[in-house]
């Protein structure tokens, strides 16, 4: 059995995870005009038990939407290892063409585990039609959805 201590401490990083992203995205809505940070802590969630995976997906977007917000917050949850290097992979940068960043995602096996539960989070059917329903064209959701889906397929098939 787990000590109780070690439990607690991965508790308390979870919830230090949630408070930075909700604070990193007060105010963001997504196309479907719920809070952004319901997505964030859906894919966080999926994750578990693997905590470290949990971590990472809670604040998997934090880099790229939030530049406000320090690294020294997010290394203190994350650490210096394999969980801050993933976050930073998770980053795509708007030079990078797409293709190349799903590609680059194969070198971190915690990266690539949190890019499929954030694309199997967008592929969601019901934000999709909520999103429609908020105003979004039918156009634009079914590019993202068909880019979300090659992209998942990709990831999918370098496992």
């Amino acid at each position: 059995m787990t000590p109780p201590n070690f439990v607690e401490a991965e508790t308390l990083l979870l919830i230090e995870a949630i408070h930075l992203a909700a604070r990193a995205h007060r105010g963001q809505v997504d196309k479907a005009g719920e809070p952004y940070l319901w997505h964030c802590l859906r894919v966080g969630m999926s994750l578990l038990p693997d905590v470290n995976a949990a971590l990472v997906g809670i604040l998997h977007d934090v880099l790229e939407d939030s530049p406000d917000t320090s690294e020294a917050e997010l290394s203190r949850i994350l650490g210096h290892g394999r969980s801050w290097a993933a976050l930073k992979l998770l980053r795509r940068f708007g030079w990078l063409h797409y293709d190349a960043y799903i590609n680059c995602l194969a070198v971190s096996p915690l990266a690539h585990k949190v890019k499929i539960a954030d694309l199997r989070d967008n592929l969601d059917l019901r934000r999709f039609t909520k999103a429609i329903m908020n105003g979004v064209p039918v156009e634009d959701m079914s590019a993202l959805r068909l880019r979300y889906t090659r992209a998942l397929n990709a990831l999918e098939k370098m496992k």
